[in-house]
């Protein structure tokens, strides 16, 4: 893997794919192709759980974002392959993307999936007697109590769904609030 350079991206490793200019046009071949998109979507995960960045305006990103703009190489992935690479991530990492819209100019990327964040949840809930508790996901995101908590920062798109997860489990039940970070969960 190759060191990204300066600012958000410090510390990225970028893997060697990131550096071979083929890997910004999309390939005809199928079987090459497959291991492209799966390339891609590891290095999508992987560079928004860098980032902790759980949307992406495709607009922005095709022209600004070092995820799809080697300026080194001078090459970058095209709005709508960027497009099409995500409609096959759906694929490759189900449950990892899905599209906020239907013009598909925003798409919620997860890093771990819903169940897995669900999972890291129940675990908080029973390590810190959270149990029987309601919490406003501003708390759950950002308070004292969450600790290093994988889950502490992640987006609300991100939260939500695993909380969906837990309602479905039985295991949560989310509080409407007049806004989005007064909005709340009770653990059950």
């Amino acid at each position: 893997m190759a060191a990204a350079g300066g600012g958000a991206d410090e510390g990225f490793e970028w893997p060697w794919q990131y550096n071979f200019p083929p890997f910004f046009t999309l390939q005809p071949n199928a079987e090459t192709r497959a291991k492209q998109v799966s390339a891609w979507s590891e290095l999508i995960c992987a560079y928004c759980a860098h980032r902790n960045t759980e949307v992406l305006v495709i607009a922005e990103a095709a022209s600004t974002l070092p995820l799809f703009v080697n300026s080194k190489l001078n090459r970058s992935l095209s709005h709508a392959d960027i497009v099409t690479i995500i409609d096959e991530m759906k694929d490759v990492k189900p449950n990892h993307c899905e599209w906020l819209d239907e013009g598909k100019e925003r798409c919620l990327v997860m890093w771990k999936t819903a169940q897995q964040w669900a999972s890291e949840l129940t675990k908080w809930v029973s390590d810190t007697g959270q149990s029987g508790t309601v919490c406003t996901l501003y708390e759950i995101r950002e308070g004292d109590a969450v600790g290093g908590a994988q889950f502490k920062g992640v987006g609300d798109n991100t939260l939500r769904k695993a909380i969906e997860v837990l309602e479905a489990q039985g295991r949560a039940t989310l509080i409407r609030g007049d806004d989005v970070d007064s909005d709340g969960v009770k653990f059950l």
